[in-house]
């Protein structure tokens, strides 16, 4: 499970937690993304999503497994991109995000079989998306690349939140001992910047302490018109696309290492990839080969659908 927060305003999270799903998808694989900002529920409004089902329905039942969680979904944008969407409103965000924080042990179940993203929202003392971060197998803040307040502010974040062995091991849905639980901050907390970089990485992480695991670009033209951006309409959104697919992949192999038969979304074109198995490299490559005999002269299919009235 990977959750990511925004650092400062609208630093461009919502749009990359979006992104990263959709292109995390590539190969038939099924990927969950999770509306859990506190402050009010974005995505509903990003995709033009219904609030119901969403989040608030996934938390009425007794127990919350893979099932539950494609049941209380929205497809939107890709076949298997399942979107889980907050009420709008603050009141009604804050609840459910309060009620689902506790519910982090069940959520880490289901992202063994369905990767999940979480977007957090913005990073603030007090908020209780922290609870899931004992669950999280990687934790990103998302931060515009030239924006000093932010890159001076980052220094402080893991203490805002009380991101600590410490103070989370006294949590009662802590899975880890206290020495994993060390690892896990040490080792899974990263940054993702958007924009031109004006600070090499090497100075991002000497400033900040954490590493820049990637960097999206920023069009907001591009950002939020997502099914061209995803068919790649023109040649701004395929430059924009080429950049997120790098982007995408370099998260994935920072939130799931383990999985060793990675497959980056560049390396899959075929006439139906959704099809395929995202862990059968072969079968992709089989499937590659054939359509390229088959129509030598034919460019690789789009991959992206629109979905009607989204």
């Amino acid at each position: 499970m990977l959750l990511v927060f925004g650092t400062h305003g609208s630093p461009g999270a919502t749009t990359s937690c979006i992104f990263t799903a959709a292109l995390w998808t590539a190969g038939s694989r099924s990927v969950g993304l999770v509306d859990a900002d506190p402050t009010g529920g974005t995505l509903a409004a990003h995709l033009r999503l219904f609030q119901d089902p969403g989040v608030a329905s996934l938390i009425i039942n007794n127990t919350i497994d893979a099932d539950t969680l494609l049941t209380c979904s929205q497809n939107v944008l890709v076949e298997k991109l399942h979107v889980l969407p907050l009420p709008t409103s603050a009141s009604g965000s804050s609840i459910a995000v309060e009620r689902l924080a506790e519910r982090g042990l069940e959520l880490a179940q289901v992202s063994t079989q369905i990767p999940l993203i979480v977007d957090a929202g913005r990073a603030y003392f007090g908020t209780p998306v922290v609870k899931l971060i004992p669950h999280a197998s990687a934790v990103l803040f998302v931060m515009q690349s030239a924006h000093p307040p932010a890159l001076s502010s980052m220094l402080f974040y893991r203490q805002m939140l009380g991101i600590d062995a410490e103070s989370l091991s006294h949590s009662d849905s802590l899975i880890a001992s206290r020495d994993k639980l060390e690892a896990l901050l040490s080792n899974s907390f990263g940054l993702i910047t958007i924009g031109p970089k004006y600070f090499s990485d090497e100075e991002f992480e000497e400033q900040i302490g954490l590493p820049v695991i990637a960097s999206f670009p920023y069009d907001p033209l591009r950002a939020y018109d997502f099914g061209d951006t995803l068919l790649g309409v023109n040649r701004a959104s395929k430059r924009f696309l080429h950049a997120s697919r790098k982007a995408s992949d370099a998260i994935w192999q920072f939130a799931y290492p383990s999985l060793s038969q990675k497959i980056t979304t560049e390396e899959i074109y075929v006439d139906d990839p959704f099809a395929l198995a995202f862990e059968d490299p072969e079968s992709i490559a089989a499937a590659s080969e054939v359509h390229k005999t088959e129509q030598p002269d034919v460019k690789p299919s789009r991959r992206f659908s629109r979905q009607k009235g989204g």
